[in-house]
């Protein structure tokens, strides 16, 4: 069915499922829709043209800001001069958006229904397009409120930009403060958040609900604003300050970050130091990162004797798997015992391995004469690499060959920044933590960030977010931050990039 979907999509540019909804599911969409049209509001009634002299109502500013809001837009010449409907309502209407499908439970039961979601899977919708021109011009307003000249830069194409403010230090010789955040965030699935997961909304505790509220608009934001607080104070720093803004950071960085490192547009930015992501803490430390696991995705193609399967065929493809994930396994056992024998260990300390991927066969009576697995594997700094390598290699020598490893993801080893005296922005952060009498715990990411491109040039970085007494939601459902908690992250950062930027 996947084959013929596509097929039919790429032929037709649409296509048609028979009895996908239930003669009851039509009844409520179209008693949704009628009510939609009856009671559609009375005032500021805004008219929908598709013709190009208009295509400027996305470029204004309710557009920018209506993704969690249900606009109603009329047909062109349904509405007089003074507002009023000129037609029946059951024909002024050309369409509702832009939440009608999140707010309205009738489209939001089918819109985000089991079957529509495999529908979308079938057509590979699995990694929906994300537009930053919104996050861009927010983001050029505060740069004009702030007085800080900005610039957008397209490192790998021009739907992923890079956007840089600048505050331009005393000595701008100086090798630079970097404060760098990622524009998008993960997807969201609306049934399962007790508030809309882009509405920002506020509850009776102070906590504001959002997608992005931990992981990493909330810093982002903090940023901009603990600048804007020491620019309003009239405070001045040795050093240029840079507030970054990236895409594509939860897809890898594959066009943010990553592209736009070796560029001479960076490099032209003279970096020093760079801070970036951290993670909540559910008490009253908080994590600070400085260093990161080596993220390998390893595929084993599995070549094998293929037949019968009523036959017991020698050197077979799934013999050879069975033997390449229990040594993957085995290994994977050592590093739970490391953390079991040592309670001072975490998660990033050790290398973690996990089966993600098994793929192959023909047909459940044959043997197959290919089989892959992939492990996703976080290698620690402990690790040495070529050794690992060399294993993976060895095993599958060891049950007989005809195994092809590929790499989704590689990644090289990187220093972790330093944190001791030979690192003078460790020791202005430090300093700065300490007489905020902030509880600071240092230790080693368990993902990963944008913070590995930045180390991987021999530019110190430290992930930072100040969220502690939070439970950690990053990627979650009902992601928030306590206002209260965000408040007083603005503090401090204010006192950390005073401290850093001075260095």
């Amino acid at each position: 069915m996947h084959s013929k979907l596509l097929d039919e999509l790429n032929e037709n540019g649409y296509i048609v499922i028979e009895d996908f909804l239930t003669a009851e599911e039509v009844d409520s969409l179209y008693q949704a829709g009628r009510a939609l049209c009856l009671d559609a509001p009375q005032n500021n009634r805004k008219i929908f043209s598709t013709i190009k002299q208009e295509d400027a109502q996305g470029k204004e500013l309710y557009f920018m800001e209506s993704g969690d809001k249900v606009r109603y837009f009329f047909e062109k010449g349904a509405v007089g001069d003074e507002g009023q409907l000129l037609v029946d309502p059951m024909i002024a209407l050309n369409k509702v958006g832009h939440a009608l499908h999140v707010e309205h439970p009738a489209f939001n039961a089918i819109t985000f229904s089991n079957r529509v979601r495999e529908i979308c899977w079938q057509l590979n919708y699995n990694k929906p397009a994300v537009c930053q021109t919104p996050c861009v011009e927010f983001l050029r307003r505060q740069a004009n409120l702030m007085d800080l000249p900005m610039k957008v830069y397209y490192p790998a194409n021009e739907k992923n930009p890079v956007v840089v403010l600048t505050w331009k230090g005393l000595n701008p010789e100086l090798p630079s403060i970097l404060l760098n955040s990622h524009m998008d965030v993960v997807p969201v699935f609306p049934e399962n958040w007790t508030h809309p997961p882009f509405g920002a909304d506020i509850d009776e505790e102070g906590r504001i609900f959002a997608r992005g509220t931990q992981d990493m608009k909330s810093v982002g934001m903090q940023h901009l604003a603990a600048v804007r607080a020491l620019k309003r104070s009239g405070a001045k720093f040795k050093r240029t300050i840079h507030i970054s803004f990236v895409a594509d950071e939860e897809m890898g960085g594959r066009y943010g970050m990553r592209p736009f490192v070796p560029t001479d547009d960076f490099r032209a930015l003279n970096v020093g130091f760079a801070m970036d992501e951290g993670l909540a803490s559910p008490d009253d430390h908080l994590p600070l990162f400085y260093a990161e696991r080596a993220v390998w995705r390893v595929y084993f193609n599995i070549s094998g004797t293929a037949g019968h399967g009523s036959l017991l065929l020698p050197n077979t493809a799934g013999e050879k798997l069975n033997y390449i994930v229990g040594k993957m396994m085995e290994f994977r056992r050592t590093q739970v015992q490391r953390l079991q024998n040592n309670p001072e260990l975490v998660i990033g300390d050790v290398t973690t391995i996990n089966l993600t991927k098994l793929g192959g066969g023909v047909q459940s009576n044959v043997v197959p004469p290919l089989l892959m697995v992939c492990f996703d594997c976080r290698l620690a700094l402990d690790v040495d690499f070529e050794e690992f390598e060399a294993n993976l290699h060895k095993w599958c020598a060891d049950v007989g060959g005809g195994i092809e490893i590929t790499y989704e993801q590689k990644q090289p080893k990187v220093p972790p920044t330093a944190i001791d005296d030979s690192n003078p922005f460790w020791l202005a952060f430090k300093k700065a933590t300490d007489e905020m009498h902030i509880s600071i715990k240092p230790q080693i990411f368990t993902g990963g960030t944008d913070s590995r491109y930045i180390r991987a040039v021999g530019i110190p970085a430290l992930g930072f977010s100040p969220m502690n007494n939070t439970p950690v939601l990053l990627h979650d459902h009902d992601e928030f931050i306590q206002a209260d908690i965000y408040l007083r992250g603005v503090q401090i950062f204010q006192k950390i990039i005073s401290n850093v930027a001075n260095v």
